[in-house]
C-alpha cells in the first residue's frame, strides 16, 4: 500500500485484498501525517542547530501537491494495533513513508 500511496501522490488508495485491516492503518496513518503537512504545522523533526540553507527556488510550473515539507509522523489503527508511520515531503511531493512501530496480533499456535 505504501507504493500505491507514493505513486498516486495521496493517502486515498485502496487497501491491499487479503490485509484490509492492517493495509487500512497504515493509510490512516500517512492521512494523519500528511493532515499535518496540509495544515501547515510544523515537521516533527528538531530543528537543525546549524544554520538554515537558503531555499532553492521552486519554478511557477513545478508541481504542487499542497503539503508543506518536511517530515510527519501519524497514526493509525491496524490489525494488532497501533500503526506509526514516519511520512517525508520534499518539493510538495510525497518522497517517503517509513513505518516507525506497529503492534502485530499474536499469533496461536
Amino acid at each position: 500500500v505504501i507504493d500505491r500511496i507514493l505513486a498516486a501522490q495521496t493517502w486515498a488508495v485502496d487497501a491491499i485484498s487479503g490485509a484490509t485491516y492492517s493495509s487500512t492503518g497504515i493509510i490512516n496513518a500517512v492521512k494523519s501525517a500528511l493532515s499535518q503537512a496540509a495544515k501547515g504545522t510544523e515537521p516533527s523533526q528538531e530543528p537543525s542547530p546549524s544554520p538554515a540553507p537558503t531555499p532553492i527556488p521552486v519554478p511557477d510550473d513545478a508541481p504542487n501537491y499542497g503539503y508543506l515539507d518536511g517530515t510527519y509522523t501519524g497514526t493509525g489503527e491496524g490489525y494488532g494495533g497501533e500503526i506509526t508511520v514516519s511520512v517525508t515531503v520534499s518539493g510538495g511531493q510525497i518522497t517517503a513513508i517509513e513505518i516507525v512501530s506497529a503492534r502485530m496480533k499474536p499469533r496461536r499456535i
